[in-house]
């Protein structure tokens, strides 16, 4: 078992931005101890967790791919500034 670090300690560990690991605390995504201001994250279970949600998050990606808009009818510029 491995000694807790700070959120910021962790972010250096990890390759991320502090602001971003404090996100991921909040969201629940990595489990932490807070105590006032401070996060204390165990690198060996926040990496198990990192590794899953990145895993999550890039399989998100791949199915949602985006789809080009399909119009019913050719959009006329100079009609609908006579409407208007």
């Amino acid at each position: 078992m491995q000694q807790a670090l700070s959120a910021i300690k962790y972010a250096t560990h990890a390759g991320y931005q502090p602001y971003i690991i404090k996100d991921l605390c909040n969201k629940g995504i990595i489990p932490h101890i807070k105590r006032g201001k401070n996060y204390y994250i165990r690198p060996d279970i926040a990496d198990k967790a990192l590794l899953a949600y990145e895993g999550n998050y890039q399989s998100e990606q791949t199915i949602k791919k985006a789809q080009p808009l399909k119009q019913k009818t050719v959009f006329n510029f100079l009609n609908a500034l006579k409407k208007v």
